[in-house]
């Protein structure tokens, strides 16, 4: 089933760029081990630029492609590795090098594009702006906004937000995808 391996790998990274608002080269950075089991609720740790890092919990539905993929990639015992690899060739297979944020940029187009719409208006930043804009939609309010993606304020684009790290599940599931 390794043609299966990169349909399941682009939706558990779209999964996690728009649930988490993390940056493309934050869930490129992702290894095996930066997805975990803490208590009863999944958690994802984000290498932010800067060297920041940031645990957030794991929506509900990046929690299932997510699994999708890592059980159908044979990684989940490999907590070292590269969370998402490149492929080798049109074979399916993982190379167990790091995906490279281009190369996901790439394949954000041609899924636009295959979904009917102009890959000139889609980027990877379209996911992380598109989880802060429905998490704010369904009720959420603009201080977690900017907490959850380090980045956003009413005025300016902030870079970082050096409070607390703590963000309820219940403010993640206010994203309604």
């Amino acid at each position: 089933m390794a043609d299966l391996i990169p349909q399941l790998r682009d939706r558990a990274i779209i999964g996690v760029m728009t649930y988490t608002s993390a940056r493309v080269s934050a869930a490129c950075g992702l290894d095996v081990g930066d997805y975990f089991r803490a208590g009863h609720r999944w958690k994802i740790r984000l290498h932010e630029k800067g060297g920041q890092r940031r645990t957030v919990p794991v929506h509900h539905k990046a929690k299932e492609y997510l699994d999708g993929y890592i059980n159908e990639a044979g990684i989940v015992e490999d907590r070292g590795a590269a969370l998402f690899q490149s492929l080798k060739g049109r074979t399916g297979e993982l190379t167990g090098k790091r995906l490279q944020a281009e190369n996901v940029l790439q394949m954000v187009k041609r899924s636009a594009e295959d979904a009917g719409f102009d890959p000139a208006q889609v980027t990877c930043h379209t996911f992380r702006a598109t989880g802060i804009t429905t998490y704010l939609t369904g009720g959420g309010d603009l201080e977690t906004a900017q907490h959850i993606a380090t980045c956003a304020s009413a005025n300016t684009t902030r870079i970082y937000d050096h409070r607390d790290e703590h963000v309820d599940q219940e403010e993640i599931e206010r994203v309604r995808i």
